[in-house]
C-alpha cells in the first residue's frame, strides 16, 4: 500500500496536480483498450499569497496499452455537458509495466470553474477504440475566493507534502517533510541543487489539493 500511494503521489508532483485515487466503472469498445484505474485532483494554484487561486483539473488514466497507442483523452461533465479534451496525453509509465495517460491542466473558460458533480473520462487510441471511466469532482467552493495567506490562517484537515525544484523547474523531490527539516537551511543541505520550494496541501482525502506559492531556498 505504501508503495502504491508512493507512485500515485509521483504522479501528482510530477505533473503538479495532488492525488485521489478511484477504481472507476469501466467500459470498453475493444477488449484490448482496457483503463484499471484513475488518479484525478482538483488543484487550486496559488501564485501568490494575496491573489484567489486558478483552478485546475487534473486526469490521469492507467492503461495496459503501449504508450504509442495513446491518441486523445476527454473529461466531460456529465450534468452540464462540458467537455476539456487533450490530444497529446502526457505518459508515465512505473516499473510494473503500467501506463498512466492524462493532463493535469484541464482550465476552466475565463470568469467560470471546474463544476463540481460526476465526470466521464473517455479514453482513446490511435485505432480509435474507446474506452470510458466515471470519476466525480467535488471541492469546498469558498477556497475559490480564499488566499494563501488566509488558507494557512483556516481550520481545516489538511496533509501537509513538499515539493522540491532545482533551478530548472525539475522536480527533485515530492513527499512529506522531514523530521530534520526544521528549517530551509536543513532542506538545503540535503538537497543542495534544490532552488525552489512549493509547500502542497491534501484536503478530503486528496479530492481537492492546494497548491502554495512558489518560494525560493
Amino acid at each position: 500500500m505504501k508503495s502504491f500511494r508512493a507512485f500515485a503521489m509521483r504522479i501528482f508532483s510530477s505533473l503538479v496536480a495532488g492525488t485521489v485515487f478511484l477504481f472507476a466503472l469501466i467500459s470498453c469498445s475493444d477488449s484490448e483498450s482496457r483503463i484499471s484505474g484513475l488518479v484525478t485532483a482538483m488543484v487550486l494554484d496559488y501564485s501568490d499569497w494575496d491573489s484567489s487561486p486558478k483552478p485546475r483539473l487534473s486526469v490521469f488514466a492507467e492503461t495496459t496499452l503501449d504508450e504509442r497507442a495513446v491518441h486523445q483523452i476527454r473529461a466531460v461533465h456529465n450534468q452540464s455537458g462540458l467537455e476539456w479534451q487533450c490530444n497529446n496525453p502526457r505518459i508515465i509509465s512505473n516499473n510494473k509495466n503500467s501506463t498512466w495517460a492524462g493532463y493535469s491542466n484541464f482550465v476552466p473558460a475565463s470568469g467560470s470553474t471546474i463544476p463540481q458533480g460526476s465526470y466521464t473520462l473517455y479514453y482513446e487510441d490511435m485505432a480509435g477504440d474507446e474506452c470510458q471511466s466515471t470519476f466525480s469532482v467535488s471541492y469546498p467552493v469558498e477556497l475559490l475566493e480564499t488566499s494563501a495567506t488566509d488558507f494557512r490562517n483556516m481550520s481545516i484537515d489538511r496533509e501537509e507534502n513538499i515539493a522540491l525544484y532545482d533551478a530548472d523547474g525539475l522536480l527533485l523531490y515530492y513527499g512529506e517533510r522531514k523530521e530534520s527539516w526544521i528549517s530551509n537551511y536543513d532542506i538545503k543541505a540535503d538537497y543542495g541543487v534544490a532552488e525552489k520550494l512549493r509547500i502542497c496541501y491534501r484536503l478530503y482525502s486528496g479530492h481537492t489539493v492546494c497548491m502554495m506559492p512558489v518560494e525560493n531556498l
